[in-house]
């Protein structure tokens, strides 16, 4: 059992945890990152996968990287990995000046590659 990731995420399809991603970047706009640097966070306002992280875990979770780091420390399950993995780089290579527009094109790509249906981004 994780811990670490919110109750049911096992269970999540790829177009709900797409979904979800998209609705927390929506709410926050901007980028998650530390001070100035480019290291982006789970804690705070959270970058597109902090949104399966338990919201206790996720300070804890900035100090062991990326997602797929998590996986291979067994700190969060491999459900879906590399696609949160995408969502991951979509919201961290997004240029924080123009955040929503780099964001929103990085995030159509995702959902090309995986067969996602964009409605829920299209209402930017």
């Amino acid at each position: 059992m994780f811990i670490h990731t919110i109750d049911g995420f096992d269970q999540l399809s790829r177009q709900q945890i797409f979904d979800m991603a998209v609705e927390h970047i929506q709410k926050t706009r901007t980028k998650s990152t530390k001070d100035d640097s480019a290291a982006c966070l789970y804690a705070g306002i959270g970058c597109a996968a902090s949104v399966f992280l338990k919201p206790e875990s996720r300070a804890m979770m900035d100090r062991s990287g990326d997602w797929k780091s998590l996986v291979s420390r067994k700190g969060v399950p491999d459900h879906e990995a590399h696609l949160i993995a995408q969502l991951q780089d979509a919201h961290d290579s997004a240029d924080a000046c123009n955040f929503m527009t780099h964001w929103s094109i990085n995030m159509h790509r995702v959902a090309d590659n995986n067969n996602l249906d964009t409605a829920k981004l299209e209402k930017l």
